[in-house]
């Protein structure tokens, strides 16, 4: 079964490839002088656009943007904890340094801060010499944080007569195409959150190779250096993309010492006005089977009054072969997983999400928005409704969220114990 999936991926991308090179021979094989000869003589869009992109590239610049955010929110708990408060606040900021060279080199960093005023707690691991083994032992060491820095993207990028592009540092690479999950994406430490998904991810630290054939076809190298203490501990990840008519596929692979190499496949496209992907990934079980992880979803918008794109609707489902199909929470599986290894609606065999939102609703300023996600498995719910009101003439944005949590006491939705939580938050961008 592995060679069989094996051979249907690499027969899929030479496929693509040779059929994205046959239709740039035939078009290069076209005479444009014949078919639009004439007194008059219209300048090529590809030169115009080709100009600019020159001018551009050859122009110093410093851009300097940002957000801050304001977050208060109210929880209600099914039981009162001693310690354990139901109000929180905190102020978080993002901030984005673009310097721009001549010739396309640039750098690029996004630095985030935040203040909590209760106080984060978190869990460090520190060393604590032993005498009578005249070694370090791990312990674990609980404290609050206040303030919290942190660095998301820090890169420096380059390129070879505009044809290879290189981009070095802690990046966030664009991995696979499902709207919440990417089973594809190997590479990236954070995670998107449900709960909030414009929220910026961090990066992982390495090196991209980027070397596009034409507007069809393009080859990313990715070498992985993020926790890498020797040369053997770097990760290697590749993906080969391609355009056939409107439908974008791509073959990835990810291989790294220690961890079983990890084949995967994505595509897009766009069928009866709706927007359609799906991404699969295998890692090897055994000598004679491949696991999988897929997720499969769409996107439709509508008009409505006049207004285009007025409601969006998104729905995806995810499967996971090696996720427990019981309840991790009521049988002590989760305390075996450990909190540092739980990954939010990722470790059960079955998920599914939907995202709605409802532009100028009532006034033109004003967008509704209804998420839920589903944990299949114990059939436990988060749904968030949400009235998000940005006037078109500031950069002011003001937000009112209910988190509804639903389902059995123990469940992954209902874990830390919360009937609901209110939130209010305010932003303003630069």
């Amino acid at each position: 079964m592995k060679k069989l999936i094996y051979a249907l991926s690499l027969s899929l991308c030479l496929s693509g490839a040779l059929f994205s090179n046959v239709a740039q021979v035939s078009a290069e094989e076209l005479n444009e002088d014949e078919l639009f000869a004439g007194a008059d003589k219209i300048e090529s869009q590809d030169k115009i656009v080709n100009d600019q992109v020159a001018k551009e590239l050859n122009e110093k610049h410093i851009g300097f943007s940002g957000r801050v955010q304001t977050n208060s929110s109210y929880n209600d708990y099914k039981v009162d904890l001693p310690g354990r408060g139901n109000f929180s606040n905190a102020l978080t900021a993002d901030f984005d340094l673009d310097i721009r060279l001549t010739n396309g080199v640039k750098s690029f960093m996004n630095f985030g801060v935040g203040y909590v005023p209760e106080g984060v707690e978190r869990i460090n691991v520190i060393e604590v010499y032993n005498p009578t083994t005249k070694l370090f032992d791990l312990q674990t060491q609980k404290i609050k944080e206040y303030t919290i820095l942190g660095i998301r993207e820090f890169f420096v990028d380059a390129n070879y007569q505009n044809q290879i592009y290189l981009r070095t540092g802690k990046q966030f690479l664009k991995w696979g195409r499902g709207y919440f999950w990417n089973p594809t994406d190997m590479i990236n430490i954070g995670q998107k959150n449900f709960l909030d998904m414009d929220q910026t991810r961090e990066g992982t630290y390495g090196a991209r190779v980027h070397v596009p054939w034409g507007v069809k076809q393009n080859l990313y190298l990715f070498l992985g250096a993020n926790g890498a203490e020797n040369i053997e501990d770097l990760a290697v990840s590749g993906k080969y993309e391609f355009l056939l008519g409107n439908t974008e596929m791509s073959c990835s692979t990810f291989a790294q010492q220690g961890r079983k190499p990890v084949y995967g496949y994505d595509i897009s496209t766009k069928l009866l006005g709706i927007d359609l992907r799906g991404e699969v990934s295998a890692t090897e079980e055994g000598s004679d089977h491949l696991s999988p992880k897929a997720c499969v979803g769409f996107t439709k918008s509508f008009d409505l009054s006049d207004v285009q794109d007025r409601i969006m609707l998104t729905g995806e489902f995810y499967y996971n072969e090696a996720g427990y199909d019981h309840n991790i929470f009521n049988d002590g599986t989760i305390e075996q997983i450990g909190i540092i290894n739980y990954q939010p609606f990722q470790m059960n065999k079955y998920y599914a999400a939907f995202f709605s939102s409802f532009s100028k609703f009532i006034i033109s300023d004003l967008t509704l928005s209804l998420n839920g996600m589903m944990n299949l498995v114990d059939k436990s719910m988060v749904v968030t409704t949400g009235l998000s009101y940005k006037p078109t003439i500031t950069n002011l944005g003001i937000d009112l969220n209910l988190i509804n949590y639903l389902g059995d006491e123990q469940s992954e939705a209902t874990a830390k114990g919360s009937r609901y939580t209110i939130g209010l938050g305010t932003s303003i961008a630069f």
